[in-house]
């Protein structure tokens, strides 16, 4: 295997392309089948992995470059002065350091996290019938449950032991049932493993300001997807209701206040 420009040129340039795509399927075509465009985000970030390995494997078809990467490889890998350090080394320093540091920024936050709710989690059930009732009733076992004194948007945290987060506010049993059964389907879809996918994808590619613009929309999407399959299933009448407890929560939440790393909300 050798180092080369060409994967991570061949893959900036893909990704590029399918951002571009999907912005055009979201704003453009409005009756976009958000469960599908997941697959795509899925799809993009697999090529965002594949930046990180710029080598030529043995296997790999490639088209030589003889007037672009040339000139590129010449600056990048010409050695500075008498060192045999070049520029590529450099920038490959910087990228593994910064890298490095958010990833450990990632894990330490999502712990943090989960020990900030801990002390909120529900010791008692049969103080909650009412909740446990409709947990049971979607067929759904979080790990905790945690009624936070704040005004935060429901939502799940955590993949091998998720917890659903709930504000201290006093819902209806037909809204807790709704918000429930958002969340759950967050957990059927295997929608944490892939925002938590794309997170670490977010770290390495820091630099890449497309990662973010895939991170906003792959959100709205997770969100879009999960309201789709749920309304498919509800009446007009349930399907009004729903809408007002997604509007009711938007406006009780402290935006401020809550943390968006690995978790996903009622919004």
């Amino acid at each position: 295997m050798a180092v080369s420009l060409g994967p991570f040129m061949t893959c900036f340039f893909a990704v590029l392309f399918l951002t571009v795509y999907i912005y055009i399927m979201i704003y453009v075509k409005k009756d976009i089948l958000y469960s599908g465009m997941k697959l795509v985000f899925a799809g993009i970030a697999l090529i965002l992995i594949r930046m990180l390995v710029p080598f030529n494997f043995p296997f790999t078809q490639t088209i030589v470059s003889y007037k672009i990467l040339p000139p590129i490889s010449k600056i990048l890998f010409h050695y500075i002065g008498d060192t045999h350090i070049g520029l590529a080394h450099i920038l490959f320093v910087i990228w593994i350091v910064v890298s490095i540091a958010k990833i450990i920024r990632l894990v330490r936050g999502q712990l943090l996290y989960r020990a900030c709710l801990r002390p909120f989690a529900i010791k008692d059930r049969n103080k909650y019938p009412e909740l446990y009732r409709v947990l049971e009733k979607c067929n759904v076992s979080f790990d905790e449950v945690c009624i936070v004194p704040t005004k935060i948007s429901p939502a799940v945290f955590g993949i091998f032991k998720p917890i659903l987060i709930l504000p201290d506010y006093e819902f209806s049993e037909q809204e807790l049932y709704y918000i429930c059964l958002h969340e759950a389907e967050h957990c059927r879809n295997y929608d944490l493993w892939l925002r938590l996918f794309l997170d670490l994808v977010i770290c390495t590619q820091w630099f890449n300001p497309l990662v973010y613009f895939l991170n906003q929309e792959l959100t709205l999407a997770f969100e879009l997807s999960n309201d789709r399959v749920i309304l498919k299933t509800m009446t007009e009448m349930q399907r009004a209701e729903y809408a007002e407890c997604i509007l009711k929560m938007v406006r009780y939440q402290n935006k401020k206040s809550v943390y968006k790393g690995g978790a996903l909300a009622f919004t």
